[in-house]
């Protein structure tokens, strides 16, 4: 059996994707360690993962140790485009020679078989050329599968800075292929989407459907599912960084209290009062298991976020995208190109042209047009590709 270590970004996006695969592969034998430059030791050892560096690690998405990407400011901060742009940069760009050290360290420590990489942390892949290990690509986005002919403000902001990231990796004699913000592998890289979401999958690319736990990914709420009656119920997240949106929130409810249905919204630090009158029966929380609430609602409102559409797909439910700010423009797009979900900017929509939207999406014929777009197997196909690639590589 082997080892491998996963090489993380730790924020909620970047890591529930890989609990499934991680799972199976524990299950079938192999040894999992997570390395992630944050605060998420006690989750992952709720699921058995061994963390790397601990702790004490430096760093998290945006290389700065400290610097907080969630809440008021830095929603407010993500839509600024001199600001953004800045961001993005440090994220993927700043710190890597000192990230490669670090990984190199634990690499010493432990002795992987091979790395598996989130494509965004780029010190990973150059790190592993070093230490002469194997590594495979797991995206947690849909970068890897990105037409041609999208375009966007991340991927303006990325081209900028090409030339770069180029030069980073020709230091280490390294000339490696992206698509998008992400880091492609040679020996394996896969995408949890499907041919029916994404279309055809570029030579290399492993489409599998969506990457789903064994188990409950986190506690449950408690909230009697059973008790609201027969009135249709509206998920509204807006992920683990961006929710604070008063405005978008607002203008979903009053479109609900329309319609007569049930808000049920994850909604982070902003105060119920800032919403505004909900319907009645509505459940507000500052954070709901996701997994756990889409089986008992017959919409989602998102942001965009790759995790949370694929897993609102997998669960058939029917899609109001709005999205806020970098690859969320890419899923909402590529959404609305195969009729798989309204697009509609909350920031700007009134609640007549919301509540359009959302009797649209609450017909049962929108909920049939799902149907078996994306296989739920995802988690079990990536660790069964991952398996293969780590038996074959060369040790």
């Amino acid at each position: 059996m082997s080892r491998l270590l996963f090489v993380l970004i730790p924020e909620r996006g970047h890591l529930h994707p890989y609990l499934g695969p991680a799972q199976h592969l524990r299950a079938r034998g192999h040894e999992v360690h997570v390395y992630a430059e944050g605060p998420v030791g006690p989750w992952l050892a709720s699921h058995g993962l061994p963390h790397w560096p601990g702790e004490g690690g430096e760093g998290g998405e945006g290389g700065e140790a400290g610097e907080r990407h969630a809440g008021a400011a830095f929603s407010a901060q993500v839509r600024d485009p001199a600001w953004l742009h800045g961001w993005i940069e440090r994220m993927l760009l700043d710190g890597i020679d000192a990230q490669v050290a670090r990984i190199e360290a634990v690499m010493e420590r432990l002795r992987p078989d091979g790395l598996v990489l989130d494509p965004m942390v780029y010190a990973g892949a150059i790190a592993a050329h070093r230490q002469g290990r194997p590594w495979a690509a797991v995206s947690n986005s849909l970068n890897p599968v990105l037409p041609d002919d999208l375009d966007s403000a991340l991927l303006r902001t990325v081209a900028q800075l090409a030339p770069r990231r180029a030069a980073i990796f020709a230091r280490h004699g390294l000339a490696p292929r992206f698509r998008g913000c992400d880091l492609l592998s040679d020996a394996l890289t896969v995408c949890f989407s499907s041919p029916q979401v994404a279309g055809p999958a570029p030579a290399g690319v492993h489409l599998v459907g969506a990457s789903l736990p064994v188990g409950p990914r986190e506690p449950q709420s408690g909230v009697d599912w059973a008790a609201s009656g027969e009135r249709p119920r509206v998920l509204m997240s807006l992920g683990s960084q961006v929710y604070h949106q008063p405005r978008m929130f607002q203008v979903a409810a009053a479109a609900l209290r329309e319609l007569g249905a049930h808000l049920i919204a994850s909604v982070g630090e902003l105060h119920p009062d800032a919403i505004g009158p909900c319907p009645p029966g509505s459940v507000l929380r500052p954070f709901l298991p996701q997994l756990e609430v889409l089986p008992h609602v017959d919409a989602m409102i998102t942001h965009g976020g790759a995790n949370s559409v694929m897993e609102a797909l997998a669960h058939e439910v029917p899609l109001l995208v709005s999205p806020i700010c970098n690859d969320q423009f890419h899923q909402a797009e590529l959404l609305r190109r195969r009729g798989l979900a309204r697009v509609v900017d909350l920031h700007t929509a009134r609640p007549a042209e919301v509540r359009a939207a959302l009797e649209e999406l609450l017909h049962p014929a929108a909920r049939r047009r799902l149907a078996g777009c994306l296989p739920r197997d995802g988690a079990l196909r990536c660790a069964e590709l991952l398996e293969r690639w780590i038996a074959r590589a060369p040790r």
